[in-house]
């Protein structure tokens, strides 16, 4: 699990072990176009990869892989896009070599056991239902998609339908839909959130919470919402695709996808008895480097108590509460963002090193 995500190690075409993620919100496999030269794949064709916002979908190739090996299973022949990946490494501050999710969701019964931080693959044939926690129909429909709904301010539910995406850190909400229903952010309060560099084109949104989603009967309370602002793409939404359940709701199950008989289950896990917050700071980090320890920031949002700290972009993030950015992870920064009280960062700005002490408290 790196912020939200989740990687396995994988082999392509008897590759030595690369770094994958796990996306149920992939319709098609991707390979990191560096990776695609290396293992000297042959092209198919080109492809233009769609993405967020009214940006230009980013360009790249269909390559066939003949195998991929994960812990004793395989899947052959796979189509992906072969583009480049490294804004996801930056983004994650984990190597990112592949992305896989229709192939695999499509071919076993996948379970994320999210406390043992495990995957367990199952043949659909001999797979046998949890007698216990949530079931929900899933719509197979481009993206795996299930009725949920979300809880707003007046405690009213609103019908939506989601996509399960463990590739989403965050409920997200296109802006079609949280235009139609201006009542969900809890206590009508959002914040503006970073824009967000994805693999094609940027996204922008504003971060809130809903009162609950309920999900079958299975319940998450005050989950963090981002609430897209998105005028063009597929942010914006469309009547049949109202947004996607992060992992931040995912998270507190053990949630089981099974396409071939058109199911979702969830058991409650003892993950998320406190609620979530989120980032305090007004800073949004990029993380470079051999080993991601280079953190640069890239985004500080006005009014913000890094802005007041006169954090800037380009700054470079030396240590966080006296430890030094070569022990941290974007993950380990992540989570002292969210954390309440004093926070002293050491950056370093045109060859001087500066001294900053932000106070943190929850800004929704």
């Amino acid at each position: 699990m790196v912020l939200n995500h989740l990687y396995v190690q994988a082999s392509v075409n008897n590759s030595p072990p690369l770094s994958v993620v796990v996306d149920s919100g992939t319709t098609e496999a991707a390979l990191d176009r560096s990776r695609s030269i290396q293992l000297a794949l042959p092209a198919s064709g080109a492809v233009l990869v769609p993405g967020f916002g009214n940006e230009k979908p980013t360009a790249g190739q269909k390559v066939v892989i003949s195998r991929i090996s994960l812990y004793g299973i395989t899947l052959d022949n796979v189509v992906a896009d072969s583009v480049p990946l490294d804004v996801y490494s930056q983004l994650l501050g984990h190597t990112t070599d592949a992305i896989i999710g229709s192939e695999l969701f499509n071919k076993y019964v996948v379970e994320v056991d999210y406390p043992e931080r495990v995957l367990r693959f199952y043949d659909p044939d001999n797979y046998v239902e949890p007698k216990e926690g949530c079931k929900l129909p899933l719509i197979l429909d481009t993206y795996p998609m299930v009725h949920a709904q979300l809880i707003d301010s007046d405690e009213k539910p609103i019908d939506a339908v989601l996509a399960m995406d463990t590739g989403s850190s965050y409920v997200y909400i296109t802006k079609l839909f949280g235009d139609a229903h201006p009542s969900l952010p809890l206590g009508n309060k959002t914040i503006d959130a970073a824009p967000r560099k994805m693999l094609s084109g940027v996204t922008r949104f504003r971060a809130g919470r809903v009162r609950a989603i309920n999900l079958g009967g299975c319940i998450v309370e005050k989950p963090i919402v981002a609430f897209s602002q998105d005028v063009g793409g597929i942010g914006a939404g469309k009547r049949q695709f109202y947004g996607t359940i992060g992992m931040n709701v995912l998270q507190h199950f053990t949630t089981v996808f099974d396409y071939q008989h058109h199911l979702v289950a969830l058991k409650k896990n003892g993950n998320g008895n406190e609620v979530p917050q989120y980032d305090m700071t007004g800073i949004h980090v990029l993380a470079t480097g051999s080993s991601f320890h280079d953190f640069t920031v890239d985004y500080v949002l006005t009014n913000s108590p890094a802005a007041r700290k006169d954090i800037r972009i380009g700054d470079r993030i030396e240590s966080a509460n006296h430890t030094p950015a070569s022990k941290l992870t974007l993950d380990d920064l992540g989570k002292l963002f969210a954390r309440a009280g004093s926070l002293r960062l050491t950056v370093s700005r045109n060859g001087r090193e500066l001294k900053k002490k932000l106070k943190l408290k929850p800004m929704i």
